[in-house]
């Protein structure tokens, strides 16, 4: 069960950096990627942070703004 929490918050790290580093790239603060995807600000930081588990379609939501692929989020950064 470790290994496993282990594997998801690696994971939910990952969406987190690569989505603030899009978010960043597109020069958008949180509270204009909020307002252009329709996904709360505090959600936004959360999944920057690693601490929510986003859904599938908030990932869509904000690719979408981002015009990114939901799978560049999941990117290993090195």
């Amino acid at each position: 069960m470790e290994e496993y929490e282990s594997e998801v918050r690696q994971i939910l790290g990952m969406i987190g950096l690569n989505l603030k580093l899009y978010r960043a790239k597109a020069g958008l603060t949180q509270e204009a990627l909020a307002e252009l995807s329709g996904v709360s600000r505090p959600n936004i930081s959360n999944i920057e942070l690693g601490v929510t588990s986003p859904s599938i379609s908030t990932l869509v939501l904000l690719a979408s703004v981002l015009k990114v692929t939901v799978r560049d989020f999941f990117n290993k950064r090195d």
